[in-house]
């Protein structure tokens, strides 16, 4: 084992082992393999309104990180990715897989920008950018054109 284990709880999902445990920050929380401790999953909240932070205030629990671990792997976390970044949606609760692609430089200057300004009515922009990008993601652009969103998603 290539990392302590100290402070992470154990979890087994088709034979094999991981690791996971929840950060300081309420609305994130880490899973490593643990045959391959270097590679790392991030799982966050979207931020998306009162309703998905409830989802990490009661707490993280063994059934949202089995989930998460599930669809990480279906997007080559462990064939291609030593890190990947997962953002979890609620009602009903789904896993979205950000692509690096996506994050080309003037998707990141507009997610920086709007979220630094407040300025969610720029949105939609944002998602044309994502498309122009690649992105595909229904979940990601309908939540960028969307009128009920409240807050935007961390693309970093």
């Amino acid at each position: 084992m290539a990392f302590s284990t100290e402070g992470w709880r154990k979890i087994v999902v088709d034979d094999q082992i991981y690791y996971w445990q929840t950060t300081r920050s309420p609305d994130l929380f880490h899973v490593r393999p643990e045959r391959e401790p270097n590679r790392l999953l991030w799982v966050t909240s979207s931020q998306c309104g009162n309703d998905v932070a409830t989802v990490f205030r009661r707490g993280v629990t063994p059934r949202i990180v089995r989930d998460a671990i599930v669809v990480a792997i279906d997007h080559a976390w462990l064939a291609e990715r030593p890190s990947m970044r997962l953002a979890l949606f609620n009602n009903p609760i789904r896993y979205v897989c950000r692509r690096p692609i996506w994050l080309t430089s003037t998707v990141a200057q507009l997610a920086a920008s709007i979220f630094a300004e407040s300025a969610f009515d720029q949105m939609p922009i944002l998602a044309d950018a994502l498309q122009d990008a690649g992105c595909d993601n229904a979940d990601i652009l309908d939540h960028c054109r969307s009128e009920k969103r409240t807050q935007a998603v961390g693309l970093g």
